[in-house]
């Protein structure tokens, strides 16, 4: 009880006089401090709320971001979808590795036992497979979620259908709004 007074007290000062309490502690303590105190799981899982935007990503980041820059650096680039023939195989490779749950399932297993904060924001990797695994067709890189138990692919609606890709923009804009609304409820 008094530990966590000792922190409140703390944590005033910090919002006080920012500036005296950064002399007082590294920066570093005084966030985990905070992030122990806090009794609010939307608050802790916030904390890290740009490493679920990174987490979201790295799964494209992975295969086609390294093909990306390996068509900067050794070859010309060319805006428009690739045929194909011309993606190498390793494309296809680090394709799998990346969009399977398998492999994101034990990579965030791994974070949970070294930080269970942490962990959380990692569960936008799953989702973004799961969002994939509906929306990509057998004809262009069909998502094997389970690889590499399974090489199981779903022939999913491709986001190039114009309902998907008119109800994926229509969610986007819904949770801007909804987040907007909120920040001005609590300001």
């Amino acid at each position: 009880r008094q530990r966590q007074m000792c922190i409140r007290d703390s944590l005033n000062i910090q919002k006080n006089f920012p500036f005296i309490e950064i002399i007082h502690h590294p920066i570093t303590i005084d966030y985990k401090f905070e992030l122990e105190s806090s009794q609010k799981i939307k608050y802790r899982i916030s904390r890290y709320r740009w490493y679920s935007f990174f987490f979201g990503i790295i799964p494209d980041i992975f295969s086609f971001g390294i093909y990306f820059i390996y068509l900067i650096v050794f070859s010309e680039f060319e805006f428009g979808r690739p045929s194909r023939e011309e993606l190498p195989y390793w494309v296809y490779d680090l394709y799998d590795i990346s969009h399977s749950m398998v492999t994101a399932l034990f990579f965030i297993a791994i974070a949970y036992k070294i930080n269970k904060d942490f962990a959380w924001p990692m569960l936008a990797w799953p989702m973004h497979i799961v969002v994939d695994f509906f929306t990509h067709s057998i004809e262009f890189f069909p998502t094997p979620i389970l690889w590499p138990i399974s090489d199981y692919r779903f022939d999913g609606v491709p986001w190039s259908n114009p309902y998907i890709l008119g109800i994926n923009f229509i969610l986007i804009c819904l949770i801007f709004i909804y987040r907007w609304r909120t920040r001005l409820k609590n300001k």
